[in-house]
């Protein structure tokens, strides 16, 4: 129905009519709808408010938004939105039902920055370094934070300057919407000393100079070694791994890492062990007649299985590596020690002298044994004579109790079986063993049985002191 006067005619049976006017009003006019928005939301301003300003007002007339993100006052005219996007504001007059709406559009800026950052090592020839935020988001409207254990300066800019390893953290913020990037960085940490390790065996007698051993140090391209020394002597290879040196003291090897400047020490002590043994050749011994061999005695000598021994001299027939060698000869005999465990030698020199001046033997021509004269006195005058000598007579041996080869020969009886074997031993150790073998029969008691022979020894073994032995006298 429109709005207007209407009339209304009415018609009875009779014909009769009656008329009636009334009048339609009309109310349409709708309301008022206006919305908009200030501002934008962002990293910082997570929601905003929308304005219904404009629109109309008062008590017959409400309100609603709708849109993707109305958190609060959808029913008013300034609600608050956490969402881009477009917010519809329909505004009704309760009064005549009419309704209005309008649009907004609610823009966002939540783009964040870029954060990214390098960082060289801390070395000892760096100690401080400076991180580089290049590539990070630059502008007036960008601001920097820097973060972690050692920054030095320039901890609100791209580039700062720190002097600790770690993790730095990057904070880049743009103004203009108040979002924010991270990034962190490590510090590598390169002060690490390098290994430096060395040991050394002692200098000895045979080991006058020696080699330090720096097996174990940190080795390759990069690494450099200096030996040094203040009371010793390097031979050679100071500036290597294994040194030369020849005298005792300390040596200190500095190893550097040419790539961080970082060095390490270490010391060794360079002892010597040039100790000498002790070398004593014993007491002066004298050869004679009655001893042609002898045993030198070393006894005061270093002793134990750490030593060797070697004489030297003009008759040592045995035990030259032994402390008790046997000699027949005399002259000077030296003994050297050496002590394996260092090499180092002592000698000592003993005398051995000889006295093998026979004594004089005199018999003067006998008168001869007769019939009448059945006994004779011998006459040994001008024979030697003193308390140093003795004497004994006998008579010789028969001669065909002894070989072809020697019977004509003169005879000396030895009553002293000791006397009589130190002797045969000169003969047989004197280089004419094949002449004077055993077997030749040159030794003989005065029973006749060939003592020297194995077959005799027993007989030897029983001979009393005193018993009568015998050798050819030209070989005694």
């Amino acid at each position: 129905m429109q709005a207007g006067t209407y009339t209304a005619t009415v018609t009875d049976a009779h014909g009769c009519t009656a008329t009636l006017s009334a009048t339609v009003n009309s109310d349409l006019t709708p309301p008022n709808a206006a919305a908009s928005v200030t501002g934008i939301l962002t990293c910082t301003f997570t929601s905003i408010t929308l304005s219904g300003s404009g629109s109309s007002t008062g008590p017959s007339y409400t309100y609603l938004w709708t849109g993707p993100g109305v958190q609060s006052g959808g029913t008013t005219l300034n609600p608050t939105v956490n969402q881009p996007g477009t917010y519809t504001l329909t505004v009704t007059n309760s009064t005549n039902g009419c309704t209005q709406t309008a649009t907004v559009s609610v823009p966002q800026n939540i783009t964040p920055p870029v954060a990214t950052g390098t960082a060289p090592p801390i070395t000892c020839n760096n100690p401080t370094v400076m991180i580089n935020g290049n590539g990070s988001s630059a502008g007036p409207t960008f601001t920097y934070q820097w973060s972690g254990p050692g920054i030095q300066s320039g901890g609100n800019t791209l580039n700062p300057t720190v002097n600790q390893p770690g993790s730095y953290t990057l904070i880049v913020t743009n103004s203009d919407n108040g979002c924010t990037a991270t990034t962190t960085v490590n510090v590598p940490n390169q002060t690490q000393p390098p290994a430096a390790v060395a040991t050394a065996p002692p200098l000895t007698c045979s080991n006058t100079s020696i080699s330090i051993n720096g097996a174990g140090s940190a080795t390759g391209p990069n690494f450099t070694y200096l030996w040094t020394t203040g009371n010793g002597n390097i031979v050679s290879g100071a500036s290597t791994l294994f040194p030369v040196v020849d005298e005792p003291g300390s040596y200190t090897l500095t190893v550097t890492n040419n790539t961080t400047g970082c060095d390490n020490t270490v010391t060794v002590n360079v002892t010597e062990n040039i100790t000498p043994p002790t070398a004593e050749a014993g007491p002066t011994f004298q050869l004679d007649c009655g001893s042609p061999f002898l045993n030198l005695n070393g006894a005061g000598s270093s002793a134990g299985p750490g030593f060797t021994y070697l004489w030297a001299g003009p008759g040592v027939i045995g035990g030259g590596n032994t402390l008790t060698p046997t000699v027949n000869q005399p002259g000077n005999y030296t003994l050297t020690v050496t002590n394996v465990a260092n090499g180092c030698t002592a000698t000592d020199q003993v005398a051995v002298t000889q006295d093998i001046t026979p004594p004089i033997a005199i018999v003067a021509q006998p008168p001869t044994i007769t019939c009448a004269v059945t006994q004779v006195q011998l006459n040994g005058a001008g024979s030697s004579t003193g308390p140093n000598f003795s004497y004994n007579g006998r008579r010789n041996p028969e001669r065909g109790q002894y070989p072809d080869a020697y019977r004509g020969r003169r005879w000396v009886i030895y009553p002293d079986r000791y006397q009589f074997k130190q002797r045969l031993h000169g003969f047989l150790s004197g280089g004419g063993a094949d002449q004077y073998h055993p077997s030749a029969g040159l030794c003989r008691a005065r029973t006749g049985v060939d003592v020297c022979s194995e077959s005799g020894a027993a007989y030897w073994n029983r001979l009393q002191h005193g018993a009568e032995l015998y050798l050819p006298m030209d070989h005694g």
